[in-house]
C-alpha cells in the first residue's frame, strides 16, 4: 500500500470515531411501589398499583411503571419541549404530562409537583416533610422518613377531593432506595 493510501486510511479513521456523549448529572432517582384509588361519586372505584422508578436529570424526568412481573407498564418522559407517554397501546405526545396520564388513568396525577413533593418540598425547594401541607389541592402527608440523616420521605401521601360529589384521588408512594 502506497504512503497516499495509508494516510486516506487514517484519515477516514479518524473521521469515523464517535464523539463522546456528555453524560448528564442526576438529579435523584427514587424507585418503590406506587397505589393509585380514584373514586367517582357511586361508581366503583379505579385502583392500580405498580412499581415504579422516578429518575430526574438536569433536563429530563423519566418515570417508568413496572408490573409484577417487571414489564414496563408505562414511560411517562417531561422535558422543556416534551411530555411524551409510552405504553402498549403506543407513544402518545400532550402539552402537558398531567395532560397524558389523566387520558391513561382517567383520574389526575400531578407530575409538575410530584417532582418536589416526593422529595418532601413545596414546588419552591422549601422542605416541608415531615409535616403535612397542601398546594395546589393536594394534601400531603409524609407517613414515614427514611431513618438515616438524609430527612427523605420513605411514604408519601397524596389526597385531592375532586369537585363531584364523592370524587377523590389517593396516591400512596413507598420508596425502597433513594439515590444519590
Amino acid at each position: 500500500m502506497s504512503r497516499f493510501g495509508l494516510a486516506v486510511l487514517l484519515l477516514l479513521g479518524a473521521c469515523a470515531t464517535r464523539p463522546e456523549i456528555e453524560p448528564v448529572p442526576l438529579v435523584f432517582a427514587a424507585e418503590g411501589r406506587l397505589s393509585l384509588v380514584a373514586r367517582q361519586s357511586a361508581a366503583e372505584p379505579r385502583q392500580m398499583t405498580a412499581r415504579f422508578i422516578w429518575t430526574e436529570t438536569e433536563r429530563i424526568t423519566q418515570v417508568d411503571m413496572l408490573g409484577p412481573l417487571g414489564e414496563t407498564l408505562l414511560r411517562l418522559r417531561v422535558g422543556a419541549h416534551l411530555s411524551e407517554l409510552q405504553s402498549n397501546q403506543g407513544i402518545e405526545t400532550a402539552a402537558s404530562p398531567e395532560q397524558l396520564l389523566q387520558k391513561y388513568f382517567a383520574a389526575p396525577v400531578p407530575v409538575a409537583g410530584l417532582r418536589f413533593w416526593l422529595r418532601g418540598q413545596d414546588k419552591s425547594g422549601q422542605r416541608r416533610a415531615p409535616q403535612a401541607f397542601e398546594e395546589d389541592g393536594w394534601r400531603m402527608e409524609y407517613t414515614q422518613m427514611f431513618p438515616d440523616s438524609s430527612q427523605l420521605p420513605r411514604v408519601v401521601r397524596l389526597q385531592r377531593v375532586l369537585p363531584e360529589p364523592g370524587a377523590s384521588v389517593e396516591i400512596r408512594l413507598v420508596i425502597d432506595q433513594w439515590k444519590p
